[in-house]
């Protein structure tokens, strides 16, 4: 049973449930259904499980739900690909879910102040140790994963705009308020700016609703000019690259690709070039799913790429998309148009076509489009840094006293040291550059 759709339709599906062996809700929904989560949980005995538990993790409004509920189910489990996004503290929640009259661990503040040492990170593994248990990626049998990394030159409007807003981040680093929270909304929207001009720099005119950062207005006005009729004077280079990269893959009547792509408006222009495949969106304006009638929906548009040969392509947001889905039954390819720092939502967005059910002779390819001499080669140095600490942690059969970066903020996530790094490897690059080009 599906308890999802509109209230008056989720009152009926738990009056069902009751009946059913199999009930699935969303965090989302859960947190807004609590009181008839809890009537359902208390009609019968029942295993409570949570996936992709690192949801649940710190003080928000699904972490006290999951607390909420916990009590009122028979048994439960937690089920993680990345079960410590920061850190030993974002464990409390999920273990105090399963156990949650026991206090195993205390309360948040004690553990927090436990795990606070290395000498501490040793007493709580010892007694987390006895309560997980892990299955490594290579215990998979997965197929090799091949990477392509294409360099592009920009165009020549496009060179110009991102040097002017390279300059205008170097410029402004001394001038900006020392205040920790102005810095940190600074240094974010000056990342976010140099990642949609090394993309697409008509981006760079609208609001940016994926990271909420207003447009870009510093710049002198014949380049602001030139930014707001960007797309009449020169397509991106990056989106040629894409369509011309997919009609090749296409042209094998069996293949199917996935584009991958932070920012709203390259998913629409992606559609618009890409119709005669019927290019499907996914990303966070389209619902996850909805009543039975409804046809603009995540699960629709993921079920017709699976199903329907008419479309053989679908553009999405890894904000929106890097989890829980499977694609690898229809789809061998992958392009990333664009990335940022969070490697986590990279490795999740890659699973998405290399998962349990391929055979081994079944080739996956990654395409990774980068801008020459731009923020791209920061955040891909980056990446393959952060992957490397990921993979010793996913592939050691004990859990580790460290933590690792991967969270589920679009640029970089909460952890302001690991954005600190990011930032201060952005600044070394531009410098490098600019000096090479003086």
């Amino acid at each position: 049973m599906r308890l999802s759709g509109s209230p008056e339709e989720r009152l009926v599906a738990y009056r069902r449930a009751s009946e059913g062996d199999l009930s699935l809700i969303t965090y989302q929904t859960a947190k807004n259904d609590q009181d008839e989560l809890i009537y359902l949980l208390r009609s019968r005995r029942y295993l409570l499980v949570l996936d992709e538990s690192h949801y649940v993790k710190g003080t928000g409004p699904w972490a006290e739900m999951a607390l909420r509920v916990a009590p009122e189910a028979h048994r439960r489990i937690v089920l993680s690909g990345t079960p410590m996004p920061n850190g030993f503290a974002d464990l409390w929640t999920q273990t105090t879910f399963l156990w949650p009259e026991q206090h195993l661990f205390g309360n948040r503040l004690q553990f927090k102040s436990l795990v606070s040492s290395t000498d501490g990170q040793l007493t709580a593994t010892s007694k987390v140790r006895p309560l997980f248990t892990r299955v490594k990626k290579s215990d998979l049998d997965l197929p090799e994963q091949l990477y392509k990394r294409l360099r592009i030159s920009m165009g020549p409007i496009q060179q110009r705009i991102y040097a002017a807003l390279a300059v205008k981040t170097l410029n402004e680093l001394t001038l900006v308020p020392a205040e920790r929270a102005v810095f940190r909304e600074w240094r974010k929207a000056r990342m976010v700016r140099l990642l949609q001009a090394a993309t697409n720099p008509a981006l760079l005119a609208q609001q940016s609703i994926e990271f909420s950062i207003p447009p870009e207005d510093g710049l002198e006005k014949p380049l602001l000019e030139l930014i707001a009729e960007y797309l009449r004077f020169e397509m991106p280079r990056k989106i040629l690259t894409a369509d011309k990269l997919i009609r090749k893959i296409l042209s094998d009547p069996k293949e199917k690709v996935v584009v991958w792509t932070h920012f709203v408006r390259n998913i629409q222009l992606l559609l618009e070039l890409l119709a005669d495949f019927g290019a499907l969106p996914l990303y966070g304006a389209v619902p996850r799913d909805g009543p039975d009638e409804e046809e603009y929906t995540r699960e629709k548009h993921i079920r017709a790429f699976r199903e329907d040969k008419q479309h053989r392509v679908i553009v999405a947001n890894p904000g929106a998309a890097a989890e829980s889905i499977s694609l690898h039954k229809v789809s061998h390819h992958a392009i990333y148009l664009d990335r940022t720092f969070n490697a986590g939502q990279f490795m999740q967005s890659r699973d998405r076509i290399h998962r349990v059910g391929l055979e081994r002779h079944e080739k996956v390819t990654y395409h990774i489009l980068l801008s020459r001499g731009s923020i791209d080669e920061t955040v891909d140095q980056r990446l393959l840094a952060k992957e490397e600490r990921m993979y010793a942690l996913l592939e050691d059969t004990d859990l580790p006293t460290i933590g690792v970066e991967i969270a589920t903020d679009h640029l970089s996530g909460p952890d302001e040291t690991e954005e600190e790094i990011d930032f201060d490897a952005v600044i070394k690059d531009i410098r490098a550059r600019l000096s090479k080009r003086d």
